[in-house]
């Protein structure tokens, strides 16, 4: 396990939370939860890798969407939400990103980029907001990697709209982003420099820094995925304790939150939710507080056959 000499902070640990999306593929045991209710609901585990490993739909996970009435992503693909989100990750100032970071950060983040891919350069964010650079380092890794190939949230999206089922966003573009937004310009830059400086780490061995969550993750342990996620955050960084409390705690409490009106208020319905993996583990999850709801919540054993609709 790598680690940033100065705080274990990972710009993959963080960009899990944003565009979450850790899916399962052909391993045995997906992330994948029924929630009891007059018709049952599930839960699914996701990660926004395009890697064939986790973009490719377990045939359990396919048949409970294709069994669902609607789909519910973290955000929803549609082309407004899309370019809304797009429209918050680009800086309002008129200012150059060197200037903004200064030489030798602008220099390192060149490094960086060019030792993913010698086609791009620092030149590709200069509009972007900080925190958006430290958050796609690691996706636009994979990106490259895996070109043409869709990030399995965006595979459960179209499969949902080829079969006619419903599709709805947990929350708005503003909403996943607020946090972000309220970082200092300052924590934003220090967040950059350490991101950096753990990439490096990775790049200097010859390691892609998102192979051990996805490897943690395609163990369908959620210990195991928890474990590693702790090993990649130091939470006694003050800016890393409020990137958690918003991007898991507080987001846990309102998508948990909008699963339970759903389920409430359309008891004859079957939904599927699809959450980042991480949203499901330890105290406060979103599978927590629905218990704390009331609802009886179990994992989905591959060996087990789903339930008739």
């Amino acid at each position: 396990m790598i680690r940033s000499g100065r705080s274990r902070f990972s710009i993959l640990f963080w960009s899990i939370f944003l565009w979450i999306a850790f899916s399962v593929s052909a391993e045995n045991r997906p992330f994948l939860w029924k929630i009891e209710g007059e018709k049952p609901s599930y839960l699914f585990g996701t990660i926004h890798s395009p890697d064939p490993r986790v973009s490719t739909l377990h045939p359990v996970v396919e048949a409970a969407l294709l069994g669902s009435d609607t789909l519910f992503t973290e955000l929803s693909f549609d082309v407004e939400s899309m370019q809304a989100s797009m429209q918050l990750m680009i800086r309002d100032d008129d200012a150059e990103l060197i200037e903004i970071l200064g030489d030798e950060l602008y220099a390192r983040l060149d490094q960086t980029l060019k030792g993913i891919s010698p086609l791009i350069s620092a030149q590709l964010f200069e509009k972007a907001e900080i925190w958006s650079i430290f958050l796609s380092l690691s996706l636009l890794e994979h990106q490259l990697k895996y070109p043409g190939r869709a990030a399995l949230d965006v595979v459960l999206w179209n499969k949902a709209q080829q079969n006619d089922i419903k599709r709805q966003g947990l929350e708005t573009p503003e909403e996943q982003v607020e946090g972000l937004e309220e970082l200092s310009l300052r924590e934003q830059i220090r967040t950059l420099d350490e991101s950096l400086d753990l990439y490096q780490e990775y790049q200097t061995q010859q390691k892609s820094p998102l192979e051990d969550l996805v490897i943690a993750y395609l163990s369908g342990d959620l210990e195991t995925l928890g474990s590693e996620m702790q090993n990649q955050v130091d939470l006694e960084d003050e800016t890393n304790r409020k990137l958690y409390e918003f991007l898991l705690t507080k987001r846990n409490k309102r998508m948990a939150e909008r699963i339970y009106e759903n389920m409430t208020t359309y008891p004859n319905s079957t939904f599927f939710f699809a959450i980042g993996a991480a949203h499901f583990w330890g105290t406060d999850s979103i599978i927590e507080i629905l218990e704390m709801k009331g609802f009886n919540i179990a994992r989905v054993e591959v060996s087990t056959a789903l339930p008739a609709q």
